[in-house]
C-alpha cells in the first residue's frame, strides 16, 4: 500500500529537503518599521473610529502589495530598510517602497545607488516626508529622493473619506494596463509635479491633477504614486489593480519562473543541486486542473511525485518543461525534478 502522508514523505526524503534552498528573488518589498510611527494605532475593529482609514495602513500596505503579486508565482523577498546598503539591492530588478512617509536618512543613499545602477523603484505618496528624528523635509520626496524619482510634491490633502482613485493614462509605459484603468487608492491625494526632463505624468486623479509620474535616473527607472494603492488593494482588491502590479513585473524585466493556464494554482520551488522541488497548491474549494510550464534551462531526466512515489509525465517545449497538474480541493502535490 502506498504511503500518501505528506509528513512521512518529507521524513523519508529529509536530506533532500534540508539541502533545498529557495530560488533567487528579483522582486523586493522594503519593510520599514518607521512606518508605524506615522501609521497610527492598530485598529480595534476594521476601519472603525475617527481614524479608521489610516490606522493599520502601514500593515495593509505591506499585505496589499504582496497579495497583488502572489498569484504571479514570482519569488518575492521582504528586505528590512536597515539592510539596503553594501549593494544588497543589486540582485533585485524591482523594489517596492510602500507607505514611506518616514525613512531613515541612511536608506536614501542605498536607494539612489540602486536606481542609478539600473534598478526599478516604485514608491508611494509622501516619500521621505520625515527622517527618523521626525524632521520634516522642505521638499517632498525628502532626503534628496525627489531627484531620483524625478518629481516634486506640488500639493497634498487627505482624500474625502480617505479614499481616492488614480486613473491611468500611460498605456505605453505599462502594456496590459489600459488607458482609463481606475486604481483605487487610500488616504492621501498628493499632486505631483515632474522635476526632470525625463519625467512624465502617467496617471491623474479624477480632478485631473497629476497622480503618478515615471522617470529615469542613471540607468534605472522610477514610478511615483501620489496615494496608497497597495493599502487599498488589501482592503478592496480590484482586477484593474491586479493587472497593474502584474504589468510592473514586465516593465522591470522580472523573470517569470512558471506559467499556469486553466485553474489558478500556487506554484513554488526549491533548488537542491541538480534537483528541483516543486510544490503545487490548490486553494480553491473545487477540483483544479491546470497546464503548467516551468521555465528551466534544460528538461528533466525524471519527475517523481514524492507523496505518491510515482513517475509523473512531463514534456519539453521551447519555453521549458510542461506538465498537467490535477488537484482536489485544498490539495497539495510535491514533485522532484532531476535535471540531466
Amino acid at each position: 500500500m502506498r504511503d500518501h502522508q505528506p509528513g512521512r514523505a518529507v521524513d523519508r526524503d529529509q536530506a533532500l529537503f534540508l539541502a533545498a534552498r529557495p530560488p533567487r528573488a528579483e522582486v523586493a518589498i522594503v519593510y520599514n518599521p518607521l512606518a508605524h510611527f506615522v501609521g497610527g494605532r492598530q485598529r480595534a475593529a476594521a476601519y472603525g473610529g475617527p481614524q479608521g482609514e489610516v490606522s493599520g495602513i502601514e500593515r495593509d500596505s505591506l499585505l496589499g502589495v504582496h497579495r497583488a503579486l502572489f498569484p504571479t508565482n514570482v519569488p518575492i523577498d521582504f528586505v528590512h530598510i536597515d539592510h539596503l546598503g553594501a549593494g544588497r539591492l543589486s540582485q533585485y530588478k524591482l523594489v517596492f517602497l510602500v507607505y514611506p512617509p518616514m525613512l531613515p536618512e541612511a536608506s536614501a543613499a542605498a536607494l539612489r545607488e540602486y536606481v542609478e545602477a539600473g534598478g526599478v523603484l516604485v514608491a508611494e505618496a509622501r516619500l521621505a516626508w520625515n527622517n527618523e528624528r521626525g524632521y520634516a523635509a522642505d521638499r517632498v520626496p525628502g532626503l534628496g529622493l525627489w531627484e531620483v524619482m524625478g518629481v516634486r510634491e506640488a500639493a497634498v490633502e487627505t482624500a474625502p473619506g480617505g479614499r481616492t482613485v488614480i486613473v491611468w493614462d500611460g498605456q505605453e509605459q505599462l502594456p496590459g494596463v489600459a488607458s482609463g484603468s481606475r486604481l483605487p487608492a487610500r488616504w492621501y491625494k498628493e499632486t505631483l509635479e515632474p522635476a526632470s526632463p525625463r519625467a512624465r505624468v502617467v496617471a491623474r486623479f479624477e480632478d485631473g491633477s497629476a497622480a503618478a509620474v515615471t522617470s529615469e535616473f542613471g540607468r534605472g527607472r522610477t514610478l511615483m504614486l501620489g496615494s496608497y494603492v497597495s493599502a487599498a488593494y488589501q482592503s478592496a482588491p480590484s482586477p484593474e489593480t491586479a493587472r497593474f502590479y502584474d504589468a510592473l513585473l514586465a516593465w522591470a524585466g522580472v523573470s517569470r519562473p512558471v506559467a499556469v493556464s486553466g485553474a489558478a494554482l500556487e506554484v513554488r520551488s526549491l533548488d537542491a543541486g541538480s534537483d528541483t522541488l516543486l510544490f503545487f497548491f490548490n486553494h480553491a474549494r473545487e477540483p483544479a486542473r491546470a497546464d503548467v510550464v516551468l521555465r528551466v534551462p534544460a528538461g528533466p531526466s525524471a519527475a517523481t511525485d514524492l507523496v505518491e512515489q510515482r513517475t509523473v509525465s512531463v514534456s519539453s517545449t521551447s519555453e521549458g518543461v510542461a506538465l498537467t497538474v490535477e488537484l482536489p480541493p485544498a490539495g497539495v502535490r510535491v514533485l522532484r525534478m532531476t535535471r540531466p
